[in-house]
């Protein structure tokens, strides 16, 4: 089953950079891209339903809502953006589906990377959290890879589900603190309510009460700790294991 990473799907200007030492990832999924460069080694990453061997030097993005997992003796380093980071290049691949996930990035992209948004790891532990650069080089980088990925990249026409799911997502984000079921759910949106539940449980491999619940405690849990989403989605992500 997918882990639906909650912290990386509700709020906006999503951002977080994390160097990883030979740690492995279970299956997850969420609202963000999730752009993946490996430094040393070889990590076997599953995208979608497609396995890939991503080598030293090599790049990976992951679409939003596509299900992935890492594997393998690497150091890499990942960063998790939301759409509204690269609204231009969002809309130009809406639709559309990449014929592959992994690329290899020109030089001089890379450099600028490595410069601005990766910043180099001298930490030996097994996840290191990079200090955000300022807000316009994110943004500029975010774009780097993006353009890099539509260079390297074909695409087809394909027919997703991503409209509908974020779309709820927003919806559950706005009003899950008001009693909000499947069904009024399925109104308010316009959609079938045994559609919208097969999509909710196709996508998040748990029931509609469970993903609520979820949504509450983690907002507890902010509340509690008095501190912002990326600082705790390493403990989110393991307590709330599906």
């Amino acid at each position: 089953m997918a882990l639906h990473q909650v912290v990386n799907s509700i709020g906006v200007k999503i951002y977080n950079g994390y160097w990883y030492n030979n740690l492995d990832w279970q299956t997850h999924l969420h609202k963000s891209f999730e752009f993946v460069f490996v430094k040393k080694g070889v990590l076997n990453a599953v995208i979608g339903n497609r396995e890939y061997k991503i080598n030293k030097g090599q790049c990976a993005l992951v679409m939003p809502y596509e299900a992935h997992s890492y594997e393998g003796n690497a150091q890499y380093f990942v960063a998790i953006f939301s759409a509204d980071f690269c609204e231009s290049f969002s809309k130009e691949i809406n639709g559309l589906i990449p014929q592959r996930h992994v690329f290899n990035m020109d030089e001089d992209a890379l450099k600028f990377l490595k410069k601005y948004l990766m910043a180099e790891n001298t930490d030996s532990s097994n996840a290191y959290r990079v200090t955000d650069p300022p807000y316009y080089f994110i943004k500029a980088s975010i774009y780097t890879i993006c353009a890099s990925f539509y260079e390297k990249v074909n695409f087809i026409r394909g027919v997703k589900n991503n409209l509908s799911i974020t779309a709820i997502i927003d919806y559950i984000e706005n009003n899950f603190n008001e009693n909000i079921t499947l069904a009024s759910l399925a109104n308010k949106l316009g959609y079938d309510y045994h559609y919208i539940s097969r999509l909710f449980n196709e996508t998040f491999k748990i029931n509609f009460k469970t993903f609520i619940n979820v949504c509450t405690i983690f907002e507890e849990i902010l509340c509690i700790f008095d501190c912002h989403l990326k600082n705790i989605m390493n403990i989110f992500t393991f307590i709330f294991t599906f």
